[in-house]
């Protein structure tokens, strides 16, 4: 039989207690199996969607735990929500979890300091090519690469008709790049200059020629970037050879390659 017990000034209630300790007091059943149930909530549609074994173990929509929080059930539906907190990881003890929306990353603290999860997450990185003859630089003019071909992008971050790499979160991004132009006859004391540009900086290296002649405009770079989740980066070619130049259309000698450090 099921014994309960009131206490109308304590506001206390006891469960298969005449003695009552807490607000609520609930004593299990004299049956100790591991599957014996404490508690049971059942919705409007007769689902099982809480359980409390005489062991101590919950379940949420799962009506047989069989460790101390088991959301496990037919319908997949076991996702988790952890959300974030500023308690210091010394304060809270090793062995919590909390959710960084700085790195979009768990954490776990080891008594001392959080800790990142290590995942499986593909690492950021893009390789694109580009033999694209359409593609010019005219004189005198800062011209942005577009119209690349993408060999390698895990994470869908580079787009390859604009030739805009937006950072998916905070971190520093290495670039190299080589760039080759089709034969010309450039000026006597001209240069060409690629430039990597980000929304707070930018990085240029500038190839210059002393003398009048037909020659391949060219260029080679590389450089990090302490960019934001959002920034963006591109690389940009200006010059002053006097005429037009055109990429090479071997697209093995125009490349881009960026990757998060």
């Amino acid at each position: 039989m099921l014994l309960v017990a009131t206490n109308s000034i304590g506001q206390t209630v006891g469960i298969n207690t005449i003695n009552p300790l807490a607000t609520l007091d609930i004593i299990a059943s004299t049956e100790k199996t591991a599957s014996a149930k404490v508690l049971k909530v059942t919705n409007s549609n007769a689902t099982e969607i809480a359980t409390t074994t005489n062991l101590g173990r919950f379940g949420s929509l799962n009506s047989s735990p069989a460790t101390r929080l088991d959301i496990r059930n037919p319908s997949n539906n076991s996702s988790i929500g952890i959300g974030t907190t500023s308690i210091t990881a010394a304060t809270i003890g090793a062995g919590a979890i909390r959710y960084d929306p700085s790195t979009e990353m768990l954490q776990y603290s080891d008594g001392v300091q959080w800790m990142s999860l290590v995942t499986s997450e593909a690492r950021t990185c893009i390789i694109a090519n580009n033999g694209n003859a359409t593609v010019q630089f005219p004189n005198n003019t800062s011209t942005t690469i577009t119209k690349w071909t993408t060999t390698y992008d895990a994470n869908n971050n580079f787009n390859p008709t604009t030739g805009i790499f937006t950072a998916p979160k905070d971190g520093v991004y290495t670039a190299c790049f080589m760039i080759l132009c089709r034969t010309i006859t450039v000026n006597a004391n001209s240069y060409i200059q690629a430039t990597l540009i980000s929304e707070r900086s930018s990085l240029k290296w500038i190839n210059a020629y002393s003398s009048s002649g037909s020659i391949y405009p060219s260029i080679v770079g590389s450089g990090s970037f302490a960019l934001q989740k959002g920034e963006t980066l591109r690389i940009n070619v200006s010059h002053n050879v006097g005429a037009t130049c055109q990429i090479w259309t071997n697209e093995r000698f125009t490349n881009l390659a960026i990757v998060a450090e």
